[in-house]
């Protein structure tokens, strides 16, 4: 099989093999997870893999070399010498709405002639709307998040065209690959009968169990590291603070994660009228992922309260870290609890209960181990790469099938009810995973 994943990533493994300019590199990782996927594929010898991707800053058009067997293509994706994207709302003819990115990837994939590309992530449209126009090659799209859900925009001012392309990407196809239970209504907003798949992305997660330490070095009662952004809950977060300092007068907390200016500006000020400037250790991203985990180590806690989400990359780094997880019931996090309780769940926007289940795990070393143990026992079976990656190879093989001879989707890789009958058929409903 022939495959290529059309995708943006950015590692420090990548930044140092591209011609980069200084201005406008990208210099920070992001999508880690596409770089696990990658390698995790590689080592499928029946595969052949390319990457497509753009880049900030390339000096060149395009960037193309193999390396461990896998075939990169890249390419440049803002303007020479101004090494600014071109705004996408200029007319195609001058090159806006991504017009010069779909040629280029147009390009790419009429010289690869792959049996099937795989789309990783439909919301970033600068890419993303590349797959559109691809009419002689089957596409699976493997969703990361949906930027046009409503909810989003609650918190953050909606980039209207983004949410055009990505719903006429939706329109365009019919295979997904989804990870929350609000996706498939999403979705069915625009095609009337998706194939959704249960589908989920390797990840480096693993590596934090290096990264544990032990609790008389712990510097941080809790720690939340995302973007920081409202619809991750982080201005939940701090009112919830408020009342946790009834019980732990000097609560520790660190915030680390990529934010916007006024993000940044919204919770300096929440934090200083909230009077909790002595509890919060606040700072924006780390260039290297791996910074973050060794951080995040030193948290005795790690909390989430997102509104609208998957199960995020940063619960299941959590739980190799051993730290315990308190976030919200939204999207499927409430899927780590199945049979048991592993991480302590509110509902979205509850302060009064998030806060109560910090000031819960804060009372009770014995059950912050407990918790951490059942949920790294749950995860490392259920969500492992080993079962990630095999279930994202099924997907594409049954996906090339159904498109060219019409051989139905087998039932055991569609999303709906997908862990439950894995539990049932497993037996594993009772003391095992608990």
């Amino acid at each position: 099989m022939k495959l290529v994943f059309l995708c943006h990533f950015s590692s420090e493994s990548i930044r140092t093999k591209l011609p980069l300019n200084s201005k406008g590199r990208a210099i920070q990782d992001f999508a880690p997870w596409v770089p696990e996927l990658i390698k995790e594929v590689s080592t499928y010898k029946d595969i052949e893999l390319h990457v497509i991707a753009p880049y900030d800053g390339l000096k060149k058009w395009i960037v193309e070399y193999c390396e461990n067997s896998v075939h990169y293509h890249f390419f440049r994706c803002n303007l020479p010498v101004l090494n600014k994207r071109i705004p996408a709302h200029w007319p195609s003819f001058l090159g806006g709405n991504y017009s010069i990115n779909r040629f280029i990837v147009h390009h790419l994939i009429r010289k690869i002639k792959p049996d099937i590309v795989n789309l990783l992530g439909a919301e970033n449209a600068y890419y993303s709307s590349c797959i559109l126009g691809l009419n002689e090659v089957p596409i699976f799209i493997t969703i990361q998040g949906i930027y046009s859900n409503p909810e989003r925009f609650r918190f953050q001012k909606e980039n209207k065209l983004n949410s055009k392309l990505e719903r006429l990407i939706h329109r365009s196809n019919k295979y997904f690959g989804i990870n929350a239970s609000f996706m498939p209504g999403l979705i069915k907003r625009d095609v009337e009968n998706p194939i959704l798949f249960w589908n989920r992305f390797p990840i480096k997660a693993f590596i934090a169990s290096n990264f544990r330490i032990d609790e008389n070095k712990k510097k941080y009662d809790l720690i939340q590291f995302s973007r920081l952004t409202g619809s991750k809950g982080v201005f939940d977060l701090l009112s919830a603070i408020v009342i946790v300092k009834q019980y732990f007068p000097h609560v520790k907390v660190r915030m680390v994660g990529p934010a916007s200016s006024n993000d940044l500006e919204g919770l300096n000020k929440k934090i200083k009228d909230l009077s909790l400037s002595q509890n919060i250790i606040l700072s924006g991203a780390y260039p290297n992922h791996e910074d973050v985990l060794k951080d995040a180590a030193y948290a005795r806690i790690s909390v989430l309260p997102t509104r609208i989400d998957t199960i995020p990359i940063s619960l299941f780094e959590s739980v190799y870290l051993g730290l315990p997880v308190v976030s919200c019931n939204t999207g499927d996090i409430p899927l780590l609890n199945i049979g048991d309780e592993r991480i302590l769940l509110s509902d979205v926007g509850d302060t009064q209960a998030l806060a109560m289940n910090i000031v819960r795990l804060l009372s009770d070393f014995k059950l912050r181990n407990l918790l951490a143990e059942k949920s790294l026992k749950f995860v490392k079976r259920y969500f492992s790469n080993s079962a990630n990656v095999s279930q994202h190879i099924l997907i594409l093989k049954a996906v090339l099938k159904n498109y060219r001879e019409g051989i139905p989707i087998p039932q055991d890789l569609l999303y709906e009810g997908y862990l439950m009958r894995k539990l049932a058929k497993e037996g594993e409903f009772g003391n095992d995973i608990s």
